[in-house]
This record gives structure tokens, C-alpha cells and sequence, in this order.
């Protein structure tokens, strides 16, 4: 229902559009098959679907998120834990899982294969778990950082035999890049977060709050979940440590080493300003199923100390509470809580919507669609069916990137259109305000400004090349 109310856009941004037209045009153009912005695993799993149209991308996306609330719910079953339905309710309903499903981001699809994993080791399918957790830095950088409790997890448990399978996936990926680039440490040196981090002065936000994450936890796990879930954790560390319960062991090491790892490596990230963070809390989705299941795992546990006349009370309690927590989180996603209407619009549009709008809608007027549109805006190519990725001069050239241009010796046709914005042609395209206005090859067509005075990210100036 809330995709039906998205108005036929998605979550996550620009980066969403980035994803999907990788995906889309992947084996069109192979190169793109190893894009580490786009991610293979992600690239090549949801090619099928995001051919087909944006739409489509996003029914992958909502498949993956309830195959990872599926696998979750299945995995605290392994564990034993009673009313393990919670966990897939918890996995879906929480605010950062709710407010980034309907995207073609990569954050669902390595919630579904965490979530996998969890399941298959639980039912003694270790080799089939290492494989997949290889795939993890693959469909996101951090799942580098993931792998290593589960790495420590192998080595206290002697599984030796199964490390080299750990790396196996990056050693494949990594001589088809070698292969591909002639470069031999390829998935570093074509890594887009160590490229952006050498470009510190022109992507960097500056340092931020170490305790970021948890002042924005109501839009992340949301307050209920955060805080029983965090209990649930700290209970299944006391049992396991000092109860001696070897059942927690894997829940212990790996479940909750993983989310401990993974949240106290982004926020270090956002301390220092690193790897062009700009706070973006969808990254914690991905660990959700490792706090439902901590939460889950509680609320089991209070199950089996209470007598069996008072579980129907405590299951309401429940019951009350997850519905609590559900509502709250439409609330903080901004979703309707009026889900049955359809009119009711859930997916916001982005901020410089109404204006990219207007500047398609003078382009179309003035039959200037098939000249060569720069621009820095993937919506752009993503809602007007363009090619990104043509070669130049080709029949399918018909957009292209602002960072292409050279500045002193612009070889960009004539006649082509540049649709300059306030924010993504500075940061990305690296074309100034200032320097815009000083080339004298391109004549302003027309200003989509919100004020005369200063420009703001949201501005959008059209121009056409004159010479």
C-alpha cells in the first residue's frame, strides 16, 4: 500500500537513481558488472528487475526485506525463542527498515543475506554461511567491517578450514577487477569511499557527534525496539558469560558482535567526518534483524519465567507493544498512518523536484530533448529514460555528467543544454556558481530560483552552448 501511495518515486535519494541505472544498464555496458559504487552482488541480482522499469526495482527491494524478516524469524526459531513471528514483524515495522524499503538501494539486500546467514548457520549449513557472508563486502563496503566478528567467531570455534572461504568472494572479485583495470589490489585502490576520502576538502562534511546514532535513534530502531533490543543484547552476553549457556555462544559472538562492530564503526566515521559521511542513518538498517532478534530473544526469556496463566496477558502486552512501536515508526518515517487511503502520498519528494520539473518540461517545449543534456542529477536519467552511460558521438548520447567538462578546453558540442543545480554539479560535477557564470561559451536560458540574492542546493540554472 504505501508503494502504491509513493507518487512513482523512491527512498534513499540521488543514490537510489545511482543504483538502479548501474543495475539497469550493467550488461549493456560489462564495466559496469564490477562498479564498486553500485555493488556487483546488488548490480547483478536486481539487474532482472530494475530492466524491466523503476518500479520493478523496488518490488526486488520489498522481496528482500520480507525474505530478511522471513529468515530472521526463522533464525530465533533456531535459537529457541518463543513467538519468534515477533522478529519478522520487527525486522519490516522498524522505522529505518520501513523509511528505505521502497528504494533500489543495496542496504535490503544485505539485510536479507545477513539475515540468511544467521539462519543457515543455526541449521549447520556452515560452508553454505561462510560463502555467503564472503558476498557481504560486496553488496556494501561495510560488510568488511561484518566480517570481522565472524571471523573471530571461526577462530575461537577452530574452524580454520573455512577462513579461506571467508575472502572468497573478494579474491574473485578482485582478479576480475585486476583482469578488468590491470590494477592488483583492485577492490582498494577503485574503492569509491578510499576515492573519496583522497578528495577530503571536496566531499568531506567535517567531524560530527560520535554519539550521533543514538540521538537519532527514534528514526533508526526506534525507541521501544532500541532499548529492549539493547537489554536483549546485554541478557544473551550475561547468559552465555556467566551463565554459561553455549547455546548463546554464535548469538553472542556473531549476532550481537556484528551489530556492536558495525554501529561503533559508522560512528566513528561520523567523529571523524570520514569516507564523505553526511549522517545518513539509513546504513543502520542493515543490522536490524540483529536487534529484533536481540529483542525477541528478551521478551522469550520473560515467557519462560512467567506461569502459563498470566502468558495470555503478557502476550497482549506484547502484542500492544510492537503495535506501538509499528505506529511510531509511520510517524517518524512521515508515513500516512491512514494506510488504506491511497490518496494519502507517502514517499516525499526530493527538495528540487518541482524545479528539475519545470527545466524538463522548457526542454521538452523548446524540442531540445535529443540534444546532449549535461547534468549531475541521476533522477534525471532515471524518470526521462536516459542512457548514462552511452559513448560520446554515439546515436544513444543524449545525456552525459557535468564533471566531464573540461574547463579550459570544452570539447562539450554546440547546441548541447547544461541544467546546472546548487548542489550535486558543485559537490560531484565540480562546477562552481562562479565559474558557470564566467563561461562565455554558454548562454543562460532560464533561472529556476527560489531567491535573487544568494544560490541555494536546490537552485537549477538551464543553459545552452553557444559556441
Amino acid at each position: 500500500m504505501l508503494f502504491l501511495q509513493s507518487n512513482g518515486l523512491v527512498e534513499g535519494g540521488q543514490d537510489s537513481y545511482n543504483h538502479f541505472l548501474i543495475s539497469k544498464f550493467a550488461f549493456k555496458y560489462p564495466h559496469l558488472l564490477l562498479d564498486q559504487w553500485g555493488k556487483p552482488i546488488y548490480t547483478i541480482l536486481a539487474h532482472p528487475f530494475n530492466v524491466i522499469s523503476l518500479s520493478a526495482g523496488v518490488w526486488f527491494n520489498i522481496g528482500c526485506v520480507l525474505l530478511a524478516g522471513i529468515f530472521s524469524a526463522l533464525a530465533a526459531g533456531k535459537l529457541g525463542i518463543s513467538n519468534y513471528w515477533i522478529s519478522f514483524w520487527l525486522v519490516i515495522f522498524t522505522p529505518i527498515s520501513l523509511g528505505n524499503t521502497l528504494s533500489t538501494l543495496t542496504e535490503p539486500l544485505n539485510m536479507l543475506f545477513l539475515s540468511a546467514g544467521f539462519y543457515l548457520w543455526l541449521s549447520n549449513k556452515k560452508v553454505a554461511t561462510v560463502v555467503l557472508f564472503s558476498f557481504l563486502p560486496w553488496i556494501r563496503t561495510e560488510g568488511f567491517v561484518m566480517l570481522v566478528p565472524f571471523l573471530v567467531y571461526l577462530i575461537w570455534q577452530k574452524h580454520y578450514k573455512l577462513l579461506p572461504l571467508l575472502l572468497s568472494a573478494t579474491l574473485l572479485f578482485n582478479l576480475l577487477g585486476w583482469w578488468q583495470t590491470g590494477e592488483p589490489f583492485w577492490f582498494i585502490t577503485n574503492n569509491p569511499y578510499f576515492l573519496v576520502e583522497s578528495e577530503a576538502e571536496r566531499f568531506s562534511p567535517g567531524p560530527g557527534s560520535f554519539l550521533y546514532y543514538i540521538k537519532a535513534n527514534s528514526t533508526i530502531f526506534g525507541n521501544i525496539l532500541g532499548f529492549i533490543g539493547c537489554i536483549g543484547a546485554v541478557l544473551i552476553g550475561y547468559f552465555y558469560l556467566l551463565k554459561n549457556r553455549t547455546e548463546l555462544r554464535f548469538p553472542f559472538w556473531v549476532i550481537c558482535g556484528i551489530f556492536v562492530a558495525y554501529y561503533f564503526a559508522h560512528s566513528f566515521i561520523m567523529w571523524k567526518g570520514m569516507m564523505g559521511t553526511h549522517g545518513m542513518t539509513r546504513v543502520m538498517m542493515v543490522i536490524v534483524p540483529c536487534i529484533a532478534i536481540c529483542f525477541n530473544f528478551l521478551i522469550s526469556e520473560v515467557f519462560n519465567k512467567i506461569g502459563s496463566k498470566s502468558k495470555p496477558i503478557a502476550l497482549a502486552a506484547v502484542v500492544i507493544l510492537i503495535m506501538a512501536n509499528t505506529f511510531s515508526s509511520y510517524k517518524a518515517v512521515g508515513y500516512p498512518t491512514h494506510f488504506w487511503n491511497i490518496n494519502k502520498i507517502s514517499v516525499k519528494q526530493i527538495d528540487n523536484f518541482e524545479n528539475l520539473t519545470r527545466a524538463h518540461d522548457l526542454i521538452e517545449e523548446k524540442g531540445w530533448e535529443n540534444r546532449v543534456i549535461y547534468h549531475q542529477i541521476p533522477i534525471y536519467n532515471a524518470l526521462y529514460n536516459k542512457d548514462p552511460f552511452a559513448k560520446p558521438l554515439s546515436k544513444e548520447w543524449k545525456t552525459e555528467n557535468i564533471w566531464s567538462i573540461d574547463h579550459e578546453n570544452n570539447w562539450a558540442p554546440k547546441n548541447s543544454i547544461l541544467l546546472w543545480d546548487g548542489y550535486h554539479a558543485q559537490r560531484e560535477g565540480n562546477m562552481l556558481y562562479s565559474q558557470i557564470m564566467e563561461m562565455n561559451d554558454y548562454r543562460l536560458i532560464q533561472s529556476f530560483r527560489l531567491s535573487d540574492t544568494a544560490i541555494s542546493d536546490n537552485d537549477m540554472l538551464l543553459f545552452e552552448k553557444i559556441r
